[in-house]
């Protein structure tokens, strides 16, 4: 059997010698390298030792977020003393010392648990009755229901929502965000005459008596004292700010109601006077289909209303809400001093269910006027902007136009001119028909002739939009000589027919409607209608102004 042999050559010492130094020379490169990493490796770590070292000092002077999210409550001793009044002292720690850095509460009630707030501050003083009744639910348990508010003296006057709950909401809870001083002059907080004195009393027949001093640096808060004690807390502006309110605050900002209903929201006639107008404006409203305005002028003209201008005097009447109240219970004196001894205007409208009179003094540079109910017993400040009828006069009201008529409630026109007469007869019927749905609805049609000719409707439409589009130019020129045309304008709703003179003249002639002289419009605007009206019985496209 052969066996599988390993020779070893021989090396002589000569060789060996060699390798060895071969070797070593081999090596010597590796372990410089090694040397290099070391002090690369040391030097890192020693770089994130000092990052790390950085970082624990920075966290250790930041403030800690746990202790700084709630502030300290601070334990307080609260009494009640002989005289039914709540005291509070805050609990010295086991050193002796009172806590500064603490927040806490000085007394907590229920807003049910009031019976009376008696406040007085910079603005006078006011007191506000607080009932809560308890009525039995559905379930035959007692509950309580809303709280009803009452301002002593001023039962009669409606009152602004919100106002006497955020009174009551101030009283019910006294809190505090830190102690300011317990041994110092309270006049450095305002304190010695403070801006309010508040005596809330509760159901319990206890009392509370708080006083609210200066607001703090950089409005950080203000400044209270509580019961007997003069130690100084600073609590949130918006807990005690109630507290400052003033009479006038209560007052509800709604001057007039709105209607209860349509019917009842459309006055039957305005009535327009005081110093700013020469004469009196009666407006009426419109019953009459033939007129597309909502209500028609009766003094000192007798004419239509402008449609917007009308709309506008209307609209500032009922559900009138002003910007502030200024002044309650004033006298002869009072209603001097504010302008509305004399008013510079007055508005009296009658409704279906109401009559409504108001009266307003000149505008200020900024445009305010004062405004009261005519013998009511609060002053209100608004913009002139938002009761019209103290800013209109007899130009604002003299329409656009000299006509304004609805089609459906007209039967015929007749335009006749020095030499020619164009009669026009226009025929309006409802019938009912079913629509595609298979509903039946009622369809009105109107349609023009001239004889038994029947006429373009659409030429007729544009020709009458060019009839009630004439325009006044100059709504005080006199009435002219001569005459141009005249528009006879006749009606199916029973009405009297209508009659509209344009005198002859120069670029401009007068507009007579039933001999009220409207004003001056322009005489290529009439030749032009006279044009449209030869154009459209004689069969021609009719264009429009």
């Amino acid at each position: 059997m052969d066996e599988k042999r390993t020779t070893t050559p021989s090396v002589s010492p000569a060789d060996e010698t060699d390798a060895l130094e071969s070797f070593l020379q081999r090596e010597q490169p590796t372990e410089q390298q090694n040397k290099s990493k070391r002090k690369l490796w040391l030097i890192l770590a020693a770089a994130g030792v000092i990052v790390l070292a950085g970082v624990f000092v920075l966290l250790s002077v930041l403030p800690d977020s746990t202790s700084q999210s709630e502030p300290k409550t601070a334990e307080m001793a609260l009494s009640v003393d002989d005289e039914g009044e709540h005291q509070a002292q805050p609990v010295p720690d086991e050193h002796g010392e009172v806590l500064t850095d603490v927040s806490g509460t000085l007394l907590s009630y229920a807003v049910a648990d009031i019976a009376r707030i008696d406040v007085k501050n910079e603005s006078g003083s006011f007191s506000v009755l607080s009932q809560t009744p308890t009525v039995v639910d559905e379930n035959g348990d007692e509950v309580t229901d809303a709280t009803v508010y009452t301002l002593v003296g001023y039962e009669d006057l409606a009152l602004q929502d919100g106002v006497a709950d955020d009174v009551a909401n101030d009283a019910s809870v006294m809190g505090f965000d830190t102690i300011i001083s317990t041994k110092g002059d309270l006049s450095d907080f305002g304190l010695d005459d403070p801006r309010a004195s508040v005596t809330v009393t509760y159901t319990d027949g206890t009392a509370a008596r708080l006083r609210i001093g200066d607001v703090a640096a950089a409005d950080a808060g203000t400044y209270i004292a509580f019961g007997d004690s003069d130690i100084v807390y600073l609590s949130s502006n918006d807990a005690v700010d109630a507290f400052l309110y003033s009479v006038l605050d209560f007052m509800t900002l709604e001057v007039t109601a709105a209607a209860d209903d349509t019917d009842s929201s459309i006055a039957r006639t305005i009535e327009l006077s005081g110093t700013r107008y020469h004469d009196t404006i009666v407006l009426e409203s419109n019953c009459d289909d033939a007129l597309n305005s909502d209500y028609l002028m009766t003094e000192p003209k007798r004419m239509q209303a402008d449609a917007v201008e009308s709309a506008d005097i209307a609209g500032d009447i009922r559900g009138l809400y002003a910007e502030a109240a200024v002044y309650v219970n004033p006298d002869t004196a009072t209603l001097a001093s504010f302008g509305l001894d004399h008013p510079y205007a007055r508005v009296r409208a009658k409704y279906a269910d109401t009559t409504v009179t108001l009266i307003a003094s000149a505008p200020d540079d900024s445009g305010a006027v004062y405004l009261m109910k005519a013998g009511g017993r609060v002053i209100y400040t608004i913009q002139l902007g938002a009761v019209e009828w103290a800013n209109t006069d007899i130009s604002k009201l003299i329409p656009e136009t000299v006509l304004d008529l609805n089609m459906e409630a007209v039967s015929g026109i007749t335009v006749r001119t020095g030499s020619d007469s164009y009669d026009i007869t226009v025929v309006t019927s409802t019938e009912s028909v079913e629509n595609d749905d298979g509903e039946t609805e009622d369809v009105t049609t109107t349609n023009a002739y001239v004889g038994d000719e029947q006429l373009d409707f659409e030429h007729f439409s544009v020709f009458f939009q060019n009839l009630n589009g004439v325009q006044i130019t100059d709504p005080d020129a006199s009435s002219g000589s001569g005459t141009l045309c005249t528009v006879t304008i006749r009606f199916s709703t029973g009405r009297e027919d209508m009659t509209v003179m344009f005198a002859d003249g120069g670029s401009k002639v007068s507009a007579t409607l039933d001999g009220l002289t409207l004003g001056a419009v322009y005489k290529n605007t009439v030749s032009r209608l006279i044009a449209a009206a030869d154009d459209l019985v004689n069969g021609r496209t009719v264009t429009s102004f």
